[in-house]
């Protein structure tokens, strides 16, 4: 419940903030490296805050944080959509592309299949790859205003 919220919340923080999708989409590739090598050590650092975090865990906390940081970053800097349709179709490609980047750490702590384990990081990774590409394409397609 508290993951379709946060979801939510970078959903309006997108489309309010009109950020162009490829730079918040490599934000996102690069904090899904970061989370997968640097998890554990901020777990035990967020241990100390378990109290606070609610229905998430400390490592769901840890991964979110990870994940979504860099792109949190970009989310301040960086060109601008000009239109209201571009806001809105980059504000939910970086919305699907934020659920992919955390969906398998979030359900390494749910008991589920191994077959649906295996179809999950088989989906991941193919979204993540999806991602990367249409953020690419975004930044070729921002384009600069050349002055003579």
């Amino acid at each position: 419940m508290s993951i379709t919220i946060i979801l939510i919340a970078l959903f309006g923080l997108a489309l309010i903030s009109g950020r162009r999708f490829g730079f918040l989409g490599l934000g996102l590739a690069a904090g899904t490296l970061l989370a997968g090598q640097t998890t554990v050590w901020l777990e035990d650092v967020l241990m100390v805050f378990k109290q606070y975090l609610g229905d998430i865990s400390p490592a769901q906390a840890a991964v979110m944080l990870l994940a979504l940081a860099p792109s949190l970053v970009l989310m301040f800097t960086g060109p601008k959509y000009k239109s209201l349709k571009g806001r809105i179709l980059g504000a939910i490609m970086y919305t699907a592309m934020a659920g992919f980047a955390i969906l398998p750490f979030v359900l390494s702590s749910i008991d589920i299949p191994v077959e649906a384990k295996n179809f999950v990081v088989t989906a991941y990774t193919t979204a993540i790859a999806a991602g990367i590409v249409a953020s690419v394409v975004d930044i070729f397609l921002t384009g600069r205003v050349r002055k003579n």
